[in-house]
């Protein structure tokens, strides 16, 4: 997290790794959508935590048959951005740069936040025989742990 301008911005790396079923429907034209989720989390002595903010940054990712490319929508700005291969499609959105997540003057100084990542397939966007799939085994969903650390004030 860096604060710049008054604004926390968000920057990290993530390495997504597709089960086999995943990477076979997306060759057969099945659509996936992934996500980066980000929390703001108030830490509060006696009581349960709470969650102050949320941020969900989404993907679709494609593979077009015909022109053999991997198609990135960020579903969030509208941008698009064409890959080569899978490798290089997913790279891109593990690549997360000064991503905006919290304006400072929304904080209380007097107290301790921390901050919340994970990365997810999102299974509730597949078509109902994958989501059956999906919900049956294990590995053929994916999400990360919850990634976590202290924000730092100014």
């Amino acid at each position: 997290m860096q604060l710049d301008g008054g604004v926390y911005y968000l920057s990290a790396a993530i390495e997504y790794r597709l089960p086999r079923e995943a990477r076979d429907a997306l060759r057969f034209g099945v659509p996936l959508r992934l996500r980066i989720d980000v929390q703001l989390i108030a830490n509060r002595r006696w009581w349960f935590d709470a969650d102050d903010a949320e941020l969900r940054q989404l993907y679709q990712l494609e593979y077009h048959a015909v022109s053999e490319r991997y198609i990135v929508a960020n579903l969030n700005s509208g941008d698009q951005a064409s890959f080569g291969s899978l490798f290089a499609a997913l790279d891109y959105i593990g690549h997360v740069e000064h991503l905006p997540v919290i304006d400072a003057a929304l904080l209380d100084r007097d107290r301790e936040y921390d901050i919340r990542l994970r990365a997810a397939l999102d299974v509730e966007k597949l078509p109902g025989p994958l989501r059956l799939l999906a919900f049956w085994r294990r590995d053929y969903s994916l999400a990360s742990d919850w990634f976590k650390w202290r924000l730092q004030g100014d």
